[in-house]
C-alpha cells in the first residue's frame, strides 16, 4: 500500500513524485522492520523533501524511526512531514538536529498510539516532567501545564493535548501561538513573550487571561467570550468626526489601560487611541455607497485582560443620510404636565413644527410638556440636548418669564441636568443640556414647564446630538424603490391582487343596521377646521382597534354604494383625524396594536383623497419600521440591518403591506410596492444565522434567541398575505415556499389534532401550549403549494392535513405512501427529537449552551426551570385536560422524562425577574436514520424511520438571569443551584419500542432534596388507574408507594403509556395525591389555600439525596394495554431484543437487530464497539448492516447536535465542523458524497473517514466492503 503526503517543496514533476513515493515506501519498510529492508540513506531523506539534511542527522533519524514502536503507520508519515519542515532550506543544520532531537515518543501515547512530538526541547521536557509527576500515561489526561520561564520558542506538538484547561507559558520567547486545538482552556497566561497577535476565537470557556508585556497589535476573541463585549453598532456619515466612548472607566481601578485599533474597513484617522475615548475622523467612501469599519478596544489591568470590546461603525455616504440618519434616540411619547392647552402653529415653511403651550390663567402648579426619549443600542452616549423657545402675547404683561428645563433618568427618577431658560417676548432663546449616559437602553425624560400662569410658549425645536426632533412630531410616507425593482409587470396581476384582498376582507354583504353605529361613532367627534386648516374634535380615539369594525362596515357599504359622498367624507375625516393625531404625537398606536385596524382602514383606499392616503401611508411608515426593509437592495439589507427581521414585525405588519400598495393610484408605484413585499417575504423565509429571529435549516424558527413555537403566529400573516398573491407575478417562489412548509410542518407535527404542544416547548406560556398552524392554515398552504410548486400527482400539504387533523375536511390529493409522516424527526436547532405516530407523539427535549429550554418572566413561568431537563412527553388526541395537564395544579418539579432536583417552592422560584434556562454543554439533540428520499418532502433532511435523542447536561456555573433578584417576592439573596448537578441520558427510537438510558446522574450538593427522573404526571381522569404487573388499581387514593428497584417488571399509567423496567437503577415511587401548587404567574410560595386542588397520578425513579453516578434503563410503550405488556414481558424474558453495549460517561451504545445506535459524549477514548473504533468529537451515530450477507452495504447516519455557538450569539453561522470517524475494517464509499471522504485505510484493519457536519443536520451515506482486503 502506497501513501502520499504533500511535503514541503515537493516537485510537481512526475519523476520526482515517483522518487518520493519510493523513498516513503523504503522508510515504512524500515520502520516495520521488514526482512531485508535496508537503512535509509542520505539520498532517501532528500527524496522525501529533507533537502539540506546531513549524514550525522540521517543516523539519528534512522534510530528514532526504528525504535518507536508506538507509532502507527500513518504517524510515521506525519513525523516525516515534521522533519521536512525542520530540514527544508535550513541554514544551521546543527540547530535543526538539536530541535528535531527533542521529539518525545516514549513518554505518552495519544488515542491508541499517536505520538507526542515537540519541536522545542524545553517544552518537551516540561510535558515529560509534568506527566511523570502526575502519573499520566495518556495525552488526554493532561489538563494543566505550567511551562513558564523555560525559554520556549515554539509550542508545535502541543496541539494533541486537547484536554488542557490551564496553560501557563509566561516569560518565554514565543513569537506566535496556535491555540485553536485547546478549546477547553479556562486559564491562560502568555505574559512576557514576543507575541504580535493572539487568536482566541474558539475559546468558549476562557475565564482568566494574562497577556501583558507582549507586542500585540491584534487580538481575536470568540464572539461570546466573557471578555468580548460588543460595545456599539454605530451609523455614521462619511467625512465626519465621531467619538467612541469606552464602557469601562477607571473610577474603581486606576491601573486600567486602553488600546484602540481599527480591524477592518476603509482606514480612518485615530487619535487618543490609548485613552478611554477614541477620536475618529471618518474617511470618504470614494466610489463605495457604504462600508463597515470595525474597531476594537482592549482593556487590561495589572491582573490581565478585562475585556476586548468591538465597535461597528456602519459608514454611509452623504446622499444616503436622510434614509439612515443617526438614530441616537427616539421619542417614545409626549406627555402633559399639569393641564396646559396644546395647539400647533405653522412655521415659515408652512409645516406644523411649532408647538404652542398655553398655561391657563387659573394654573397654580408648574405646567408644560415632557418628552420621553429612548436611547437606542449604545452602551454609552453623550446626550447633548439643545432647545429653542419663546413666549408670546402674555395677557398679563410682556415681561420676561422663566422656563424650567430638566433632564431626568426614568429608571432612577433622578434629575441629571437642569437649567432655567429666561424667555423674552417674541424672541427665541436657546439652551444646551449635557449628560453622559453610561448605559444604553435607558429612557430619558425632558421636562419643559413654567409656573407663570396665563402665558403662551412657542416651542421651536429640540436637537439631541445631531438628531433634530420637531416638537410637533411629523411623519412621512416612504416610497423609495431601489434599482433592483424593475418596472416589468402586468396590470391584470395588480387587479387580481386587489380583488383577492377585497373578496377576502370585505365580502359582498353588510348589515344596514351597522350604519347607524357608524353614524353615532362619527357624530361623537363633532369635527371642525381650525385656522391652520387642521381637523379638530372634542373627542379623541380611545384605541386604534375601535376603528376596525367601523372601517370594515364603511368598506362593505361603499362597495355597494360607491357614490355616497356623505359616507366617503366620513371615511376621509376619520382617517385624516387619526393620521394627524398620530403624526403630531397626540395619539400613540401601541407596537402590538398596529394590526388592530390597519387592514380594515386600507380597504377604504378607493374612497380616500390623495391627501388622506398620503397621511395614512405616512402613519404606517412611521409606526412600522419594516418599511425600511422594503426599499433596501440586497446589498444594503445585508449591510445595514446587522440583524434579521423580527417575527413580531412579520406577524403585526406583513399582511397590511400588501393592501397598503393600493393607497397609490400610479400602477408603477403599486407594482413597486408589491414587488418589494414579495422580496420582503422571501427574505423572511431565508435561513437566518445563529440566534437571530427567523427560520433555521431544520425548520425551527427563532424568536427571543431560540425556537419559540408559542410565539410563531408570524406564519399566519405570511400565509394570509401570500394568499392574495396567488396566480400573479408576485406569488411566493418555490424555494421560500418550501422553507415555509418546512417551518409550518414542524409546528403542526409537534402538536396533536388539538394543536397541543409539549410543555417543554411552551416557552414562558405553560398555560397555553398551543401551536398556531390550524387545519384552516394548512388548507391555505395547500393553495400556495398548488400555485407555486404544482405537484404532479399528490399534494404534500393535503397529506399533512389529513395526518395531523383527521377530523378536518380531507383534501383528495393526499397520499401518505408518497409523503410518509410517521417516523423520527430531528430538530437540533430546538434541542429535541420527535417520534410521530398518527395517534400519538413522543418528544424528547433538552437545552444547551446555545439554546434555552425555558423562558421565565417576572409574571410568567416562575417555577418552570425544569421544562427541558431531558424531558420525554407522550401526547395523545385531545386537549390539555385530555392529556392530564392543568397548569393551575401541575407540580413543576416533575416533568415527564426530566431528571430534576425536587425543591421546595421557595427554592424552585426563579431567582431573577428574567431567566433563560441554559446549561453548560452544547450536546443535546437528535438523529434520524433511514431517511426518506421523497424529493418534495420539506422535512426529508430531518426525518427517518428510526433514530435517537441524547443529552449531556451540567448545571451552569452562573444562572443566565437578570433584573430584580427574587426570593419569595423579596429582594434578598437566593439559594445557589447545585453546580455539580449533571447527567447523561438517551432515548433510542426503534419501530416497536423506545429504549431510555440514563447514567452519571450526580448532584453532590442537593442537600436534603431528592433527585428524580419522572416517568409520568397525569391528572386523574376518573377512568383509568395505574396498572402494575397486571394489578389494576394498584395505586389508590391519597397514597404513595415505594415499590423498590423494579427489574423485569412493568406498569401502565392512567393514559395508557407503558413502562418496562429492565433496571430502574433506584427505587420507583408511585403516588396518587391531591396537588395544590404555586401559580406560574406569581411569586407566592406560601399561603396557597386559595389555589385549586386536583388529584394526580405521579410516578418517578428516586435517585435519592446527593446521588453519585445514578443510572436507569427502561422501555417506553405509547398507547399500550395489559395484554400487550404481558406478551412483551414473556417474550423479552426468553430473549432480550437488544443489547446495551455501553452506558457510562463516555457513550450510550445500543444494538438492536442489525442496527447500532451511538450517543458519544466523550471522544477522547477508543470505543471499539461494533463498527466504530473511535471518533474525534462528541457525536450521534446510527448504523445498519445485514450481518448475514458479507457484501451488504453499511448504512451510516451521523449528526452533531452541538450547534457551535453560545447563547444570544447574534453573528454569522459557525463554519462546518470536520469530524473524524474511524471504522473497524476496510470500507469504500458506495456512492460519492461531498461531505464524506476516506482519509486512510490501515492494513485493512481500520478506515479513517472525515465527515463534514453543520447546523445539526445529519449526513447519511453507505459504505461497501473493500474487496481488496480479505
Amino acid at each position: 500500500m502506497v501513501f502520499e503526503q504533500p511535503f514541503q517543496n515537493a516537485s510537481p514533476k512526475v519523476e520526482h513524485i515517483k522518487k518520493r513515493k519510493a523513498a516513503i515506501g523504503q522508510l515504512l519498510a524500515y520502520y516495520k522492520q521488514e526482512v531485508g529492508a535496508p537503512a535509509p540513506e542520505l539520498s532517501t531523506y532528500q527524496d522525501v523533501g529533507l533537502d539540506n539534511i546531513e549524514q550525522e542527522e540521517v543516523d539519528y533519524l534512522n534510530d528514532v524511526i526504528q525504535t518507536n514502536t508506538l507509532l502507527a503507520e500513518r504517524n510515521i508519515l506525519k513525523l516525516i512531514n515534521l522533519f521536512s519542515l525542520e530540514f527544508h532550506s535550513a541554514n544551521d543544520h546543527k540547530n535543526n538536529l538539536v530541535s528535531t532531537s527533542t521529539f518525545v515518543f516514549n513518554v505518552l501515547e495519544f488515542d491508541g498510539g499517536k505520538p507526542l512530538a515537540f519541536v522545542d526541547a524545553n517544552l518537551a521536557q516540561c510535558v515529560q516532567d509534568t506527566a511523570f509527576e502526575n502519573g499520566w500515561r495518556l495525552a488526554n489526561e493532561i489538563t494543566s501545564l505550567n511551562c513558564s520561564n523555560l525559554d520556549i520558542n515554539s509550542i508545535t506538538g502541543l496541539e494533541v493535548l486537547t484536554g488542557l484547561k490551564e496553560l501557563d507559558l509566561s516569560n518565554n520567547t514565543l513569537s506566535e501561538v496556535n491555540l485553536s486545538p485547546f478549546s477547553e482552556l479556562v486559564s491562560l497566561n502568555l505574559a512576557s513573550n514576543q507575541l504580535m497577535s493572539l487568536d482566541l476565537s474558539n475559546q468558549l470557556y476562557l475565564d482568566q487571561l494574562v497577556f501583558m508585556d507582549n507586542s500585540l497589535t491584534e487580538m481575536i476573541l470568540e464572539q461570546n467570550s466573557p471578555f468580548n463585549r460588543p460595545m456599539a453598532d454605530i451609523r455614521a456619515i462619511e467625512r465626519t468626526n465621531i467619538i467612541i466612548h469606552s464602557d469601562i472607566n477607571n473610577q474603581d481601578d486606576d491601573s486600567l489601560s486602553y488600546s484602540w485599533q481599527q480591524l477592518s474597513g476603509i482606514e480612518a484617522e485615530l487619535t487618543n487611541n490609548e485613552t478611554a475615548n477614541l477620536d475618529v475622523n471618518l474617511p470618504p467612501l470614494g466610489e463605495k455607497d457604504s462600508d463597515t469599519l470595525i474597531f476594537s478596544l482592549t482593556t487590561s489591568n495589572n491582573a490581565g485582560l478585562v475585556s476586548v470590546s468591538t465597535v461597528l461603525v456602519n459608514l454611509f455616504s452623504f446622499w444616503h443620510q436622510e434614509f439612515i440618519s443617526p438614530n441616537l434616540v427616539t421619542v417614545a411619547k409626549r406627555e402633559l404636565m399639569g393641564a396646559p392647552i396644546i395647539s400647533y402653529q405653522n412655521d415659515s415653511t408652512n409645516q406644523l413644527t411649532d408647538l404652542l403651550i398655553t398655561i391657563p390663567a387659573d394654573s397654580t402648579q408648574p405646567t408644560g410638556v415632557s418628552y420621553r426619549f429612548h436611547v437606542q443600542k449604545y452602551k454609552t452616549i453623550e446626550f447633548d440636548l439643545s432647545l429653542s423657545a419663546e413666549h408670546i402675547n402674555s395677557v398679563i404683561n410682556n415681561d420676561d418669564i422663566s422656563l424650567d428645563i430638566g433632564l431626568k433618568l426614568t429608571n432612577s427618577g433622578q434629575y441629571v441636568s437642569s437649567q432655567t431658560l429666561v424667555l423674552k417676548p417674541n424672541e427665541p432663546q436657546s439652551l444646551l443640556l449635557q449628560h453622559f449616559l453610561t448605559e444604553g437602553g435607558q429612557e430619558v425624560l425632558l421636562e419643559i414647564q413654567s409656573s407663570t400662569p396665563d402665558i403662551s410658549i412657542r416651542l421651536h425645536n429640540i436637537v439631541v446630538g445631531d438628531h433634530n426632533i420637531p416638537p410637533v412630531s411629523q411623519c412621512f410616507a416612504i416610497h423609495t424603490p431601489d434599482e433592483q425593482i424593475e418596472l416589468d409587470f402586468n396590470s391584470e396581476d395588480l387587479l387580481k391582487v386587489k380583488t383577492a384582498i377585497y373578496n377576502t376582507k370585505v365580502g359582498e354583504n353588510y348589515n344596514p343596521t351597522d350604519m347607524s353605529n357608524v353614524d353615532n361613532y362619527y357624530n361623537a367627534f363633532n369635527f371642525s377646521l381650525d385656522s391652520n386648516n387642521q381637523l379638530t374634535s372634542t373627542k379623541n380615539f380611545s384605541s386604534y382597534g375601535e376603528l376596525r369594525n367601523i372601517a370594515r362596515t364603511l368598506a362593505a357599504y361603499l362597495k355597494n354604494h360607491p357614490d355616497d359622498i356623505d359616507y366617503i367624507n366620513k371615511a376621509n375625516n376619520l382617517i385624516r383625524y387619526l393620521s394627524e393625531q398620530v403624526c403630531r404625537g397626540d395619539f400613540i398606536i401601541p407596537f402590538y396594536g398596529i394590526d388592530d385596524a390597519s387592514d380594515e382602514i386600507l380597504l377604504l383606499s378607493d374612497y380616500l383623497s390623495e391627501h388622506v392616503k398620503s397621511l395614512f401611508s405616512a402613519v404606517l411608515s412611521r409606526e412600522s419600521h419594516v418599511f425600511k426593509y422594503l426599499w433596501m437592495s440586497d446589498k444594503e439589507y445585508g449591510l445595514a440591518t446587522k440583524s434579521f427581521i423580527s417575527t413580531d414585525d412579520v406577524y403585526l405588519r406583513f399582511e397590511f403591506l400588501i393592501p397598503h400598495a393600493f393607497l397609490f393610484t400610479d400602477e408603477n408605484k403599486i407594482h413597486q410596492q408589491l414587488a418589494a413585499v414579495q422580496r420582503f417575504s422571501n427574505r423572511v423565509l431565508t435561513h437566518s444565522p445563529t440566534t437571530f429571529d427567523g427560520i433555521k435549516p431544520d425548520g425551527a424558527t427563532f424568536h427571543h434567541w431560540s425556537h419559540h413555537p408559542s410565539y410563531l403566529y408570524s406564519y399566519k400573516s405570511l400565509i394570509e398575505g401570500n394568499i392574495y398573491l396567488i396566480d400573479t407575478h408576485y406569488k411566493i417562489p418555490a424555494k421560500p415556499l418550501n422553507n415555509l412548509l418546512k417551518a409550518t410542518s414542524l409546528l403542526a407535527l409537534t402538536g396533536n389534532d388539538n394543536r397541543l404542544l409539549p410543555l417543554s416547548l411552551s416557552g414562558r406560556g405553560p398555560q397555553n401550549r398551543l401551536q398556531d398552524i390550524t387545519s384552516g392554515y394548512i388548507f391555505k398552504l395547500n393553495q400556495l403549494e398548488l400555485d407555486s410548486i404544482r405537484p404532479v400527482d399528490y399534494s404534500y400539504t393535503a397529506t399533512l392535513l389529513n395526518f395531523v387533523y383527521p377530523n378536518a375536511t380531507p383534501l383528495d390529493d393526499a397520499n401518505e405512501a408518497v409523503y410518509p409522516m410517521e417516523g423520527v424527526y430531528q430538530f437540533n436547532y430546538a434541542n429535541y427529537g420527535l417520534l410521530r405516530h398518527k395517534d400519538w407523539l413522543v418528544v424528547n427535549k433538552g437545552q444547551s449552551r446555545s439554546l434555552w429550554g425555558a423562558e421565565i418572566y417576572s409574571n410568567a413561568n416562575r417555577f418552570g426551570r425544569y421544562q427541558s431537563y431531558g424531558s420525554q412527553e407522550v401526547i395523545y388526541h385531545g386537549g390539555k385536560l385530555d392529556n392530564g395537564y392543568n397548569h393551575q395544579t401541575w407540580n413543576w418539579n416533575y416533568n415527564p422524562g426530566a431528571t430534576t432536583i425536587v425543591l421546595p417552592w421557595i427554592e424552585l422560584l426563579a431567582e431573577f425577574n428574567r431567566i433563560d434556562e441554559y446549561q453548560k454543554y452544547g450536546f443535546a439533540g437528535a438523529l434520524s436514520f433511514n431517511r426518506s428520499e421523497t424529493p418534495l418532502l420539506p422535512l426529508k433532511h430531518v426525518k427517518g424511520d428510526i433514530g435517537l435523542f441524547a443529552m449531556n447536561f451540567k448545571e451552569q456555573d452562573v444562572t443566565s438571569g437578570w433584573g430584580a433578584v427574587y426570593y419569595d417576592g423579596n429582594k434578598v439573596n437566593t439559594v445557589p443551584r447545585d453546580k455539580s448537578f449533571s447527567f447523561k441520558k438517551s432515548s433510542f427510537y426503534f419501530e416497536d419500542l423506545i429504549i431510555n438510558l440514563g447514567s452519571n446522574i450526580t448532584a453532590e450538593n442537593s442537600n436534603e432534596h431528592p433527585v428524580v427522573t419522572t416517568l409520568y404526571q397525569r391528572q386523574d381522569n376518573g377512568i383509568n388507574n395505574i396498572n402494575v404487573n397486571g394489578v389494576v388499581d394498584a395505586v389508590i387514593d391519597d397514597s404513595t408507594y415505594d415499590v423498590g428497584n423494579m427489574a423485569d417488571q412493568w406498569l401502565i399509567d392512567n393514559s395508557g403509556t407503558g413502562f418496562y423496567f429492565v433496571h430502574s437503577g433506584a427505587g420507583i415511587m408511585l403516588q396518587h395525591t391531591d396537588q395544590q401548587v404555586p401559580q406560574h404567574n406569581s411569586n407566592a410560595t406560601e399561603n396557597l389555600t386559595n389555589n385549586p386542588i386536583e388529584p394526580y397520578h405521579l410516578g418517578y425513579i428516586n435517585h435519592g439525596v446527593n446521588p453519585i453516578q445514578g443510572e436507569y434503563e427502561y422501555l417506553l410503550f405509547p398507547a399500550t394495554n395489559q395484554e400487550k405488556m404481558t406478551t412483551f414481558t414473556e417474550q423479552f424474558s426468553q430473549q432480550k431484543t437488544y443489547i446495551v453495549h455501553q452506558k457510562d460517561d463516555v457513550a450510550h451504545i445500543v444494538e438492536k437487530d442489525s442496527v447500532w445506535g451511538f450517543a458519544i459524549f466523550d471522544a477522547s477514548l477508543t470505543l471499539e464497539q461494533g463498527y466504530v473504533n473511535s471518533v474525534s468529537k462528541p457525536v450521534l451515530i446510527m448504523m445498519e448492516k445485514d450481518t448475514n450477507v458479507d457484501s451488504s452495504p453499511l448504512s451510516i447516519a451521523m449528526a452533531d447536535p452541538d450547534l457551535g455557538f453560545t447563547m444570544r450569539s447574534n453573528g454569522v453561522d459557525p463554519s462546518p465542523i470536520r469530524h473524524q470517524l474511524r471504522l473497524n475494517g476496510a470500507w469504500e464509499m458506495a456512492v460519492e458524497n461531498r461531505n464524506v471522504k476516506i482519509l486512510t485505510q490501515e492494513n485493512c484493519d481500520f478506515t479513517l473517514m472525515e465527515v463534514t457536519l453543520a447546523h445539526g443536520i445529519a449526513e447519511q451515506w453507505e459504505m461497501q466492503p473493500n474487496t481488496d482486503c480479505p
